[in-house]
């Protein structure tokens, strides 16, 4: 069917594999683990194909190492069928990105950073910081990231479970918050009765019980 694109934009479909094109998980989702080892399953951001299944040109992602060390694949278009080039909202992911200091998985920081992409700030690993030579160029892929990224990764990753760690040392649950409330207004409560008992008496100091057998005997004389 011909289509006028000054009318209309064209239908795309998103196509798992050959003959299926639902929305079903299979052949989408992928298995990594985040910043603090633990496994956990993640979609792949959908793509648009053609009615006979071909898939369209245009990048959908690009895949960060984030602040925190986490792998993820941040959408660059508003959805799988908008295959503009150079979108305003790619541009925003792209400054997004530059400002927290995030890195391509398929680049090396090191070039990143001596190119003056990344601040001294948001390198983590300091023999990263400090290199002056950057892996060479087809060196390294998304499939095969360059040791300098690897060993970022690896440092924000350490650093993040450390900053959890150091965050939990020092959380409190609810129950926990009204434990210490609840000791806490006993002890005034007791500090409130030894005053009392004291002011009865007439003394700063609350009086030495007597003994048991004594007590006992004092009872029965009366």
């Amino acid at each position: 069917m011909a289509i006028d694109v000054n009318e209309q934009d064209p239908c795309h479909w998103l196509r798992i594999k050959p003959g299926v094109t639902n929305l079903d998980k299979e052949g989408r989702e992928f298995t990594r683990r985040d910043e603090n080892g633990k496994i956990v399953k993640e979609k792949t951001p959908q793509r648009a194909r053609d009615e006979s299944g071909k898939l369209l040109p245009g990048k959908r992602w690009i895949r960060y190492i984030h602040q925190n060390g986490t792998d993820a694949r941040d959408c660059i278009s508003n959805g799988a069928s908008h295959l503009e080039a150079q979108s305003s909202y790619e541009m925003a992911i792209r400054r997004k990105a530059r400002q927290l200091g995030w890195i391509e998985i398929d680049s090396c920081p090191v070039k990143k950073h001596l190119l003056g992409e990344l601040d001294d700030d948001q390198i983590v690993d300091a023999a990263v910081r400090e290199a002056v030579k950057a892996c060479p160029d087809g060196s390294y892929s998304a499939s095969n990231p360059c040791p300098h990224l690897i060993a970022e990764r690896d440092a924000r990753r350490a650093a993040n479970a450390k900053d959890w760690a150091d965050r939990a040392a020092g959380y409190r649950t609810e129950a926990d918050k009204i434990m210490e409330a609840s000791n806490q207004n006993a002890a005034a409560i007791r500090e409130g009765i030894k005053d009392l008992v004291q002011e009865m008496r007439g003394g700063d100091v609350a009086p030495t019980p007597m003994p048991r057998g004594k007590r006992a005997k004092a009872e029965e004389d009366t």
